[in-house]
């Protein structure tokens, strides 16, 4: 097990996790209710405003915690953002349904870490890549 990346990727959902609090009073703010319409445009939102700005946060944070400049996270970002992008509208839609129609405000960020949890190993893949073969002598 990597302990210092592991601890890179962690440290990623410390410092995004308040921005998504806010967020999410922001969305309610703006968009109050749980009708149809209402569900359609907080995932409308959540995906072409937050998710960049969620995939640019963990890349500037990664960057930063490794000692890399912000010219080296900005080409990662162009080189994998859109990975994470094109998964984040699989997984997130569905999940932030279950958040915005269920769940009150105060327990939003709490649900979104424990779907993340399990996203951020995809997060982790982007960022490091898999090499099977160093694995699996080890």
């Amino acid at each position: 097990m990597d302990w210092k990346r592991n601890s890179h990727i962690a440290v990623t959902g410390f410092c995004i996790g308040p921005a998504c609090h806010y967020w999410y009073i922001y969305l309610d703010g703006i968009l109050p209710g749980r009708t149809f319409k209402t569900l359609a445009k907080k995932i409308f939102l959540d995906g072409f405003i937050f998710s960049p700005v969620n995939i640019t946060l963990f890349f500037i944070a990664i960057s930063i915690l490794e000692g890399e400049t912000l010219s080296q996270a900005k080409d990662e970002l162009v080189s994998k953002g859109w990975k994470i992008y094109l998964a984040e509208w699989i997984v997130w839609p569905p999940a932030q349904l279950v958040n915005f129609y269920f769940l009150p405000t105060h327990y939003r960020v709490l649900y979104d870490c424990s779907v993340s949890l399990v996203f951020d190993w995809f997060y982790s893949y982007v960022k490091y890549g898999c090499d099977l073969e160093e694995h699996s002598s080890s």
